[in-house]
């Protein structure tokens, strides 16, 4: 009898690490199988802020189908204006062919300065508030 191990994992990414309020900010999801001969099926990604917006599976590396397999990518992304500093938490879940559960969360942390948060763009003395592009 063969032992299923399956396993999932979602790397998620934004574009940038800092923003004024208002600025947009694409995040990227990297979704891959890290079993061993298990393929997934029922694969979906969720993010707690990104809830409205996300496209993909943009799918890359072996056949394409409904099935993330060893080797295959997965990609998503979404984008968000931001008024102040945001942590989104992104969540990927798959189940193999006897419907184990797998699941991996990844986060990031968009920055919004201090002075700047909650849509108001004040100038404060002896500080930049430049935004990291």
């Amino acid at each position: 009898m063969k032992v299923l191990k399956p396993g999932i994992k979602v790397v998620k990414t934004a574009n940038k690490s800092e923003v004024k309020p208002g600025d947009p900010v694409k995040y990227t999801f990297v979704v891959t199988n890290t079993g061993t001969d298990a393929p997934l099926k029922d694969v979906s990604l969720a993010d707690d802020k990104c809830t409205t917006g996300m496209t993909g599976p943009v799918k890359t590396g072996g056949n394409q189908d409904a099935l993330l397999e060893k080797g295959e990518i997965w990609t998503y992304e979404c984008s968000q204006n931001l008024q102040n500093t945001t942590t989104n938490i992104a969540t990927a879940t798959g189940k193999d062919n006897l419907n184990t559960e797998v699941t991996d969360t990844d986060t990031v942390t968009v920055k919004v300065p201090a002075g700047h948060q909650g849509g108001q763009d004040r100038q404060q003395v002896g500080r930049s508030c430049l935004a990291t592009r």
